[in-house]
């Protein structure tokens, strides 16, 4: 039995690995992505200036749009393995973190669908062209709004998923506790940000 209990404990400790390189991979491209790909076109709190640097240069929004949604497909993966691994200590709070991830990946796909109809309005190459310029910058900026949302709830429920995720982790002792620690304090701090930023997008939409 003991010689059974240490493989088991020791293929928990490989998954663990795995679960560990695709967070990282995850959490540094997202950055770099965000540093040098969306800082190219995106204008914090200025649709319209967004609208002009993506039709002036589109090449780093399309990228955008495909790291996404390959990020997104990566997040699922992610979800998964971090499920498979954690379920052994408490499967309904693993189900639980798990289910905020796929919900976080599948809003993610909807921000993707979002880029996809923004491209295809501001196409000139298309039957879409025959819109009245006005409906179409206003679409465009319906569907931007649209995004903007979402990355709000996204990150709500990245922050609830990875928290018990981390919890879990603390409580397995599969990781140092102390990386685990620093886990939940840094999805706390996402939660928080989260619905700050959601209530001053509500006082924005009231204004």
């Amino acid at each position: 039995m003991e010689i059974n209990n240490l493989k088991v404990d020791k293929e928990r400790n490989r998954t663990a690995k795995k679960v560990g390189l695709l967070y990282l991979l995850i959490i540094v491209s997202s950055i770099i992505t965000l540093i040098f790909i969306d800082s190219q076109y995106s204008v914090s709190g200025d649709v319209v200036e967004t609208i002009k640097n993506i039709v002036a240069n589109d090449l780093f929004f399309r990228i955008n749009t495909a790291y996404n949604l390959v990020m997104y497909i990566g997040v699922i993966a992610l979800s998964v393995y971090l499920y498979e691994t954690l379920k052994v200590i408490n499967k309904p709070l693993a189900l639980m973190a798990f289910s905020f991830r796929l919900g976080e990946a599948i809003l993610g796909g909807i921000q993707v669908l979002c880029y996809l109809i923004v491209l295809l309005l501001l196409n000139e190459n298309n039957f879409i062209l025959a819109f009245d310029m006005d409906a179409k910058r206003s679409l465009v900026e319906l569907f931007m709004g649209i995004f903007d949302q979402l990355i709000i709830i996204i990150f709500a429920f990245l922050g609830l998923g990875s928290l018990i995720f981390f919890y879990l982790f603390y409580k397995s002792k599969y990781i140092p506790r102390a990386i685990s620690i620093w886990g939940m304090c840094s999805f706390f701090l996402v939660i928080v940000g989260s619905i700050i930023v959601s209530k001053r997008s509500g006082a924005y939409c009231q204004v």
